[in-house]
């Protein structure tokens, strides 16, 4: 009678392994097989959109205009058109971009630019290995592959820097980040902000106790309230809250009065106490968990990067979109230069405190020796 062989233990381990050792060598190859070809398809689908481009110049004698973004976001002027510029998704340019993705669209876009006139375009992809290419591209974004075209034909007619693209990047932000919004409970209630890039830094979307992100710099609803340095999240920093002449002798007060402090060292506390507001973990840091207040060498590495102006223009148009939400002050809490000038606390100390300043005209960082009593704006910052 024929009697069936089973496999040993050992002679089943022995498989295991060979399979393990076959997957640790075709795996790896298969994930660079399948980068190399979706970068193939990105430089196949950026010569399409090049080609069409020129179509739609010579009809319209300019070419798509839109400040920029990536080419799916739903409503763009390259979708929808405008007065000045025409749609170009359409059935006699190129069909709408719906089937024109990045291939990993989770992560990744094809992100386009013109100048104010039409002029000048240039189109953007990330290149997963082919990465030579986005070095030899004679761009202006060194990890990204670039066509462009306009009257001088130059990569740089459109300047394009790695962290504006990166920026507009679906999924990127979440990389670097760990998330697209921050939930915490701010002056007792839960409370909702979103999260930019800017310098490599991720920043809440708004000041604190702002109730949206600034559509101006001058932007009321985006305001927000207004801290003494060092104190807690305890409703003193609102606009309209009450006062008193008391000043406190601990880190905590215990109430929400703004303290006025209309004599020298013009500080809320009595003594000063330098360890406040120190970093995630400091004493009284009233920003989400995670997260603080920045340093004055950071407000100033995001201030010289500024391209609209070293002013509060400049201010808002950066990724922060700062505003110019005046300042209260430390001897009678009365709110002054609200619309036209602006203050942003650092946690930097010594001494003196440090904090960012910007009006019409200027910007820069500032020290004083008396101000703490001042009630400033704040903006946070991950760790």
């Amino acid at each position: 009678m024929f009697k069936q062989r089973s496999f040993t233990l050992i002679e089943l381990l022995v498989v295991i392994a060979i399979i393990g050792v076959l997957a640790a060598l075709v795996i790896p190859n298969l994930i660079q097989v399948r980068a190399k070809a979706r970068d193939a398809r990105r430089l196949s689908d950026l010569d399409q959109l090049a080609k069409a481009m020129e179509l739609y110049f010579n009809d319209h004698n300019h070419y798509p205009i839109w400040e920029s973004g990536c080419l799916e976001t739903p409503n763009n002027p390259l979708i929808e058109g405008t007065p000045s510029s025409p749609a170009f998704f359409t059935s006699q340019y190129m069909a709408k971009p719906t089937g024109l993705k990045d291939p990993l669209p989770s992560k990744y876009c094809y992100y386009y630019k013109s100048d104010s006139t039409g002029g000048n375009f240039k189109i953007a992809a990330y290149l997963e290995k082919d990465t030579e290419k986005a070095l030899n591209d004679n761009g202006t974004a060194s990890n990204y592959y670039e066509v462009y075209q306009g009257p001088t034909g130059s990569g740089t007619a459109i300047s394009l820097t790695n962290e504006t693209i990166a920026q507009a990047m679906p999924g990127y932000l979440v990389s670097v980040c760990g998330a697209e919004t921050v939930t915490f409970t701010y002056r007792g209630a839960s409370v909702t902000y979103g999260i930019v890039l800017s310098q490599g830094k991720c920043w809440l979307d708004r000041n604190l106790g702002a109730s949206q992100v600034a559509t101006a710099y001058d932007d009321s609803a985006a305001y927000g309230d207004l801290f003494q340095w060092g104190r807690l999240d305890d409703s003193h920093q609102t606009r309209t809250s009450g006062t008193t002449d008391t000043l406190s002798s601990t880190d905590n007060p215990g109430h929400s009065n703004f303290i006025k402090a209309p004599n020298t060292p013009y500080d809320w506390r009595s003594p000063q106490n330098d360890s406040l507001w120190q970093g995630v973990s400091g004493i009284n840091n009233p920003c989400p968990s995670g997260w603080r207040i920045p340093t004055s060498a950071e407000w100033n590495t995001e201030r010289t990067s500024w391209t609209d102006g070293n002013n509060y223009n400049g201010a808002f148009a950066s990724p922060l979109k700062l505003t110019a939400g005046g300042y209260r002050h430390c001897s009678d809490a009365s709110l002054y230069s609200v619309g036209s000038d602006s203050f942003y606390w650092s946690s930097s100390v010594s001494g003196s405190v440090s904090y960012l300043v910007f009006n019409s005209s200027d910007a820069g960082m500032s020290t004083s020796s008396g101000s703490r009593a001042f009630g400033f704006s704040v903006r946070c910052l991950k760790d």
